[in-house]
């Protein structure tokens, strides 16, 4: 939280109320009710991305946006078969203590390999070739 001092700086927002954002692309001040920048985030769209925290095993889906896992117990993350995600990028982000498996659905692979394992702070950006394999960035 913002502080002045030794005093947080609180603000209260109404859905309806207007907000300005600089745009880091071209430094332009947008103009965008708060609503609309909320739904923003929760559709993934203008450049917007939605994060989900997970405690658990869940198979990866594109509507979660960036995944943050934060337990202490170990997670599996399936991902969905490559050849239905061409375009698509899973994001994953441990935070947690335990370790973060992400599994390969089918005979897909993760650039050569059945699974990723994320230890605690690392990440990985997937992403499908449309056939058969993930390729992963971290």
């Amino acid at each position: 939280m913002p502080q002045f001092g030794s005093y947080p700086i609180v603000a209260s927002i109404e859905l309806a109320d207007t907000i300005l954002i600089l745009r880091d692309s071209d430094s332009t001040v947008v103009q965008i009710s708060f609503e609309d920048f909320l739904a923003s985030i929760n559709a993934n769209t203008n450049g917007a991305l939605k994060v989900t925290y997970l405690n658990a095993d869940t198979v990866l889906d594109p509507t979660l946006g960036f995944v943050v896992v934060n337990s202490g117990s170990n997670v599996t993350l399936t991902l969905p078969l490559a050849a239905a995600s061409a375009g698509i990028a899973f994001s994953v982000l441990n935070k947690g203590a335990g370790h973060v498996t992400i599994d390969a659905s089918g005979s897909d692979t993760i650039a050569g390999q059945a699974t990723v394992t994320l230890l605690q702070y690392e990440s990985a950006v997937l992403r499908s070739d449309g056939s058969s394999l993930y390729s992963n960035s971290n």
